[in-house]
C-alpha cells in the first residue's frame, strides 16, 4: 500500500478538524469530521485499488458520490441562513438530488463504470451553493463583524468552488479523455490536475478549521 501527497494533505485536514472540533461546532460545521473520515478512507482505497486486486477504482468513487452528497448537503444547510420555510424547501431539494444520484447509480450508468452524470450534477450543485454562500458572506460582512478573509466559510466555499469548476471540466470529460487517450508526458490529464486541486482544497479546509478554532477562542 502507498499514499500520494494529496492523501497526506487530506489526512492532515482530518487531524486538524479533530483538534479544532469545538471551533467547528461553534460554526456549525462539525459534520466535516465524518465527511473527511469517509473521504480519507475512500481516497486511500482508490489509490491502492491494484493492491486490493481491483482492476479500477470506479465503483469506489461511485460509492463516494452516493454517500458524500448528503454529508455535503448537511454542511451547506448549516452554513446557509435558512428560516423554517426555506429549510423545508432545502430538505426537499436535498432528497430529490440524492434520489437522482441513486437512480443513476442503480439504473442508468450503474456502479461498474464511473458515474460522470452524477459527478457533473453534484459539482454544479456545489458551484451554485458556493456562489450563494460567498454572496451571503459579502453582503453580511458587517453583520458578522469579521473580515470575509478571516471567515472560515470563505475559505471553505472559495476552495470548493475552484475545485468543483476544475473537476467539472476534467472528470466531466473523463470518458472523452479516456477514449481519445489525452495525456501529458504519458499521464492522463485528470491524474495530473486532480491531485493539485485536492491539495488546494484540503489545505484551504485545514486553514478554515484553524480559523474556526481561533475565532472560537476569541468569543
Amino acid at each position: 500500500m502507498h499514499l500520494n501527497f494529496y492523501n497526506l494533505v487530506q489526512l492532515l485536514s482530518l487531524f486538524v478538524a479533530f483538534i479544532c472540533y469545538k471551533g467547528l461546532k461553534s460554526f456549525s460545521i462539525f459534520f466535516f469530521i465524518p465527511l473527511l473520515l469517509f473521504t480519507c478512507a475512500i481516497e486511500i482505497l482508490a489509490t491502492n485499488n491494484i493492491f486490493f486486486g481491483w482492476k479500477n477504482n470506479y465503483f469506489i468513487y461511485n460509492t463516494y458520490l452516493l454517500i458524500s452528497l448528503p454529508l455535503y448537503l448537511i454542511v451547506y444547510g448549516k452554513m446557509i441562513e435558512l428560516n423554517n420555510k426555506t429549510k423545508i424547501v432545502y430538505i426537499i431539494i436535498c432528497i430529490l438530488c440524492e434520489t437522482l444520484i441513486i437512480l443513476n447509480y442503480c439504473f442508468v450508468e450503474g456502479w461498474r463504470v464511473f458515474n460522470s452524470f452524477s459527478l457533473v450534477f453534484i459539482e454544479i450543485l456545489q458551484i451554485i451553493f458556493c456562489c450563494l454562500l460567498l454572496v451571503q458572506l459579502a453582503l453580511n460582512e458587517k453583520q458578522y463583524n469579521l473580515s470575509i478573509l478571516k471567515h472560515p466559510y470563505f475559505w471553505i466555499n472559495a476552495s470548493t468552488l475552484l475545485f468543483s469548476l476544475g473537476t467539472l471540466v476534467i472528470l466531466g470529460l473523463q470518458k472523452y479523455i479516456a477514449l481519445h487517450h489525452i495525456e501529458i508526458d504519458g499521464k492522463s490529464i485528470y491524474r495530473i490536475f486532480l491531485p493539485i486541486l485536492n491539495v488546494i482544497l484540503y489545505s484551504s479546509y485545514t486553514y478554515a478549521f484553524i480559523l474556526c478554532k481561533t475565532q472560537h477562542n476569541k468569543m
